[in-house]
C-alpha cells in the first residue's frame, strides 16, 4: 500500500542510532483523542525530522523482539516542508461536515 502526504517526523536515539516515527490521531467513540506512533524507515542515506511531504512511500512490517508483526512506514522520496508552510496546529479539529465519509 502506497503512502503519500504531509506528516511530522520525530527523531530519537536508541542504542547509538537514530530512529524515526510519526503519529496518527483520531477520536474514539467517547470523543477522546487517541494517538499511535508508527516507526518510519527512510531509504538508505536519507533522514530528516520535522514536517515532510512524502512523495513516494509504502507500508511494510517488521517483527519485534517477541516475534509479533508490527507495521512501519518506509519513505523512499520526500520534500522538506518550509517552516512557513508547516502546520499551525497539528491537532486542529476538522468539522464533521468537511469529512468525505
Amino acid at each position: 500500500m502506497d503512502i503519500l502526504g504531509r506528516t511530522r517526523i520525530f527523531k530519537s536515539e536508541f542504542n547509538g542510532r537514530n530512529t524515526y516515527s510519526t503519529s496518527i490521531s483520531s477520536k474514539d467513540a467517547n470523543g477522546e483523542w487517541q494517538k499511535v506512533y508508527v516507526p518510519v524507515q527512510f531509504k538508505q542515506g536519507m533522514e530528516t525530522e520535522g514536517d515532510i511531504d512524502i512523495t513516494k512511500g509504502f507500508i511494510s512490517m517488521f517483527k519485534d523482539k517477541n516475534g509479533l508483526g508490527k507495521l512501519k512506514f518506509v519513505v523512499m522520496e520526500y520534500m522538506q516542508v518550509d517552516k512557513g508552510d508547516a502546520w499551525e496546529d497539528p491537532n486542529a479539529v476538522i468539522a464533521q461536515d468537511d469529512l468525505p465519509f
